[in-house]
């Protein structure tokens, strides 16, 4: 289970620092405030997640190497300031990490306490982001076609959330009924296989560049100064 929190808690924070970017920058003020929103809702969640592992949130989220985090590549595949590519990446990454929470919720102790109440959060994100997955998929030719190549683009890489963690058959069975719908109402298709065993990316350390370059910006206060504080 502590590889599945840390996992969940290294996308949530690579996640919350990508999509800060769009701060002030979203198409209209409501998804603007939206977005900035659940990106602080990420990096909560993410701070939550590491406090559950036991140890400083602060040095799991700064002082690491880049090859010791445990995040799909997915959370940081440049977007290049599109909100079609943004949308969807986020709307893949929170139905992953809703059935993460809801596995993690189970049973006794301190990690389902928290999952419990990460998970009120994370089913308002999906609900939101569904939302307007169906609204882009519906709203006209130009806005279909931006988002169905975002599906198509961003859908080789999606498989790779269900790298080395527990349960993984499942885990992407459920994930695959719960974005079908959405998808289909919309309009849109996309289509991820489970990728096999053997094939190594960024939740064993085999991380993309963007990753690095993401973790190198992210990080370079922490490495100039671990004591500073703000």
């Amino acid at each position: 289970m502590s590889n599945d929190v840390l996992a969940l808690a290294d996308d949530k924070l690579m996640l919350g620092h990508t999509q800060s970017d769009w701060t002030g920058l979203g198409p209209i003020l409501e998804e603007d405030i939206a977005s900035s929103a659940m990106a602080q809702d990420d990096l909560s969640h993410a701070t939550v997640l590491y406090e559950a592992l036991g140890e400083d949130p602060d040095a799991l989220a700064f002082g690491r190497a880049a090859a010791d985090y445990r995040c799909c590549d997915l959370v940081t595949v440049p977007d290049e300031l599109d909100w079609a590519m943004a949308t969807v990446r986020r709307f893949i990454c929170a139905h992953f990490a809703t059935i993460v929470l809801e596995d993690l919720a189970k049973g006794e102790g301190d990690i389902p306490e928290r999952a419990s109440r990460l998970l009120i959060e994370q089913r308002l994100q999906t609900e939101h982001l569904d939302a307007w997955i169906r609204r882009l998929g519906r709203g006209g030719d130009d806005a279909k076609g931006r988002m169905q190549h975002a599906f198509d683009t961003l859908a080789p890489h999606a498989g790779m959330l269900f790298e080395a963690i527990d349960n993984r058959a499942d885990r992407h069975a459920r994930w695959c009924a719960a974005i079908a719908s959405p998808i289909a109402d919309a309009g849109l298709t996309m289509h991820t296989d489970l990728p096999d065993e053997s094939v190594h990316g960024g939740r064993r350390g085999a991380h993309a560049d963007h990753f690095v370059e993401q973790h190198a910006e992210m990080t370079q206060v922490w490495a100039e100064d671990p004591t500073a504080a703000w």
